[in-house]
């Protein structure tokens, strides 16, 4: 893994859309396409922001979420709202290349084999993504794939989190986000020292360590870390 130190989340975020524009045009340059894979939360709304000024064939690009909470289509909380506000109001993707998470309150089972579905017809049965962008929460959590939910250990594409800060959600699981030819986390806020720790520790205890740290980019802001790379 190869971590970045900057002095506030304004540079982090515009290093890591620099850094994911910088991987789309290497993968349109390879195979024609970009598959992207953006992350919920707060931390990455910036980003989303500066990524949409880069210089990338958004024409390509096809687009995917990591996770997303099962929540009301139209809720703020929704992560894809963010993105669609934030990045997709700025770009033009065709509609045929975006890939919301389906929300399917009633069958949420049903929502992660719909997305699963969905992966491997775009992806192909073993196909990886170009690029996941993952976030850290300070319980070590990434994606929606938290610290002792059973569903962590799944080998399903997509997986049902348990109920967490009022919602289930569903995650691209485990095996789907180590597959990716690159990751890239940006982490920024506060009381995530712990968990930044460990996660370059390799502490397996926190999901978010579990997940393959090769070919791994990590940006962050003003929070504690240690070492600069490991």
């Amino acid at each position: 893994m190869k971590v970045f130190t900057l002095p506030d989340a304004e540079q982090a975020s515009r290093a890591a859309a620099a850094a994911i524009a910088e991987q789309g045009r290497r993968a349109l340059a390879e195979r024609q396409q970009f598959t992207l894979a953006l992350s919920g939360g707060t931390s990455p709304l910036r980003m989303f922001e500066v990524l949409s000024a880069e210089d990338l064939d958004w024409q390509r690009v096809h687009l995917f979420q990591v996770d997303e909470r099962l929540v009301a289509a139209d809720s703020p909380e929704r992560n894809f709202n963010a993105i669609r506000e934030r990045l997709l109001a700025h770009i033009t993707i065709p509609p045929g290349q975006l890939y919301p998470i389906p929300l399917d309150l009633a069958d949420p089972d049903a929502a992660a084999s719909n997305y699963a579905g969905t992966l491997r017809r775009v992806l192909g049965p073993h196909g990886a993504f170009d690029l996941v962008h993952l976030g850290l929460g300070a319980d070590g959590h990434t994606a929606s794939l938290l610290p002792g939910d059973p569903a962590l250990e799944s080998t399903a594409a997509v997986i049902v989190s348990r109920h967490y800060h009022g919602a289930r959600r569903l995650s691209l699981s485990l095996p789907v986000i180590s597959a990716a030819r690159q990751r890239l986390w940006l982490v920024t806020g506060t009381g995530k020292d712990r968990a930044l720790q460990g996660l370059l520790d390799g502490d397996t205890t926190l999901p978010a360590a579990r997940v393959n740290r090769q070919d791994s980019l990590l940006y962050c802001g003003p929070v504690y870390i240690a070492s600069e790379s490991r």
